[in-house]
């Protein structure tokens, strides 16, 4: 299941739409008068680490519970390209394969992990007391003590689409 989300970056309309102050322009081709793109880019006002998107997430549900899951809203950020890469090289190793040269590995497992330690905001999953209760020694550990592993890759899944890695902008480049 998906997380879902309590704020949305699309246009009702169907149209790409930047926010240029307190005001939205819409960016369709077809637009008359459309703003010069340059003027667009120069209006960027915040970095990308100040992007932020509550999503509602399931969690393990406390001993007791008759569910085996209950909901909760994180905070997430958006995550850099480069953020992104110091991941994967952390979740990567070089295989030698017989005598040719060595192969990449990735796991993915733990590159989901760290995706959704590194992005959330809210709740701080580094805090002495979930780690101490997880026996983790980071953040990441504490994800895969308090989250399915479906949940973390729909929650990773989401935290890259907010990232800008989404089917929808590959489609919008295209046409």
């Amino acid at each position: 299941m998906e997380p879902s989300t309590s704020t949305t970056t699309a246009d009702d309309a169907g149209g790409d739409v930047a926010q240029i102050g307190p005001a939205a322009v819409d960016l369709s081709p077809d637009t008359p008068n459309a703003p010069d793109p340059l003027d667009v880019l120069l209006a960027v006002g915040r970095r990308i680490d100040q992007i932020t998107e509550d999503v509602t997430v399931k969690v393990i549900a406390p001993a007791g519970s008759s569910e085996p899951t209950v909901s909760t809203t994180f905070t997430v950020r958006v995550l850099s390209s480069d953020e992104i890469e110091a991941l994967s090289e952390r979740c990567t190793r070089y295989v030698a394969q017989g005598r040719g040269p060595k192969v990449r590995q990735t796991d993915n497992v733990k590159l989901q992990r760290l995706i959704v330690a590194t992005a959330t905001m809210a709740p701080k999953l580094d805090d002495p007391r979930l780690l101490q209760k997880f026996g983790a020694r980071e953040a990441a550990g504490v994800v895969q003590g308090i989250m399915l592993p479906g949940q973390v890759a729909a929650l990773s899944d989401k935290i890259m689409e907010v990232s800008g890695y989404d089917d929808d902008v590959v489609e919008a480049a295209k046409g």
